[in-house]
């Protein structure tokens, strides 16, 4: 059985979680209903069997998202669950490294939240590369994708994109630079689609 961590103090929405992964027969949830009691389950299970934890920002012992970097520090994908649609909180919350910021404003912000629990443990079995010249540029997009738990490698040049291709067949998935120096991403997209099925 895969878990998740829902850390909230609203009844009604743990009630709707639970509703929700009932029809999902390899997804549970431990739930928390306050820091205390989530730094409790955290001792208690290893934080390692999570999958993700989905946390609400504003509980009676952390109103101010201190679950959140709990759950950070323990190295667990968070999706920020809140009622506040406020910009300077949302964009303080996007600057750690959190998966999502989800808005609580109908059931479908609860199954955008477990499906991206979902996406989280599919994407552990992807590989997925970042072609870029720049290193700034490929470390930063390195550490979003790897918010998501997806196996990232990283080519400098389309040159050597196409080597670790050769040697890992597996990479699903490309994000390229348009502009690097010799092969450009067009060109490295050309050889490609060159040598591979369309459909692949």
């Amino acid at each position: 059985m895969k878990r998740f961590l829902l850390i909230e103090d609203s009844p009604i929405v743990i009630k709707i979680i639970r509703h929700l992964i009932s029809g999902i027969a390899d997804l549970a949830c431990d739930v928390a209903m306050s820091l205390n009691e989530a730094k409790q389950l955290l001792r208690d299970r290893d934080q390692a069997n999570y999958l993700a934890a989905v946390v609400d920002l504003n509980l009676p012992d952390a109103p101010n998202g201190e679950a959140v970097d709990l759950v950070l520090a323990l190295n667990i994908p968070t999706l920020v669950l809140t009622g506040s649609m406020e910009h300077t909180l949302k964009d303080s919350m996007l600057e750690k490294p959190i998966v999502d910021y989800i808005v609580k404003e109908s059931r479908f912000s609860y199954e955008s939240a477990i499906r991206m629990v979902q996406r989280i443990d599919k994407n552990k079995a992807l590989e997925v590369m970042v072609i870029d010249d720049s290193l700034t540029s490929r470390k930063h997009t390195r550490s979003l994708l790897e918010r998501q738990k997806l196996n990232v490698s990283e080519a400098k040049g389309g040159e050597e994109a196409l080597q670790i291709l050769d040697a890992n067949p597996n990479i699903m998935l490309l994000i390229v630079d348009y502009n690097m120096p010799g092969m450009n991403g067009i060109e490295l997209v050309r050889n490609i689609r060159r040598d591979a099925d369309k459909n692949h």
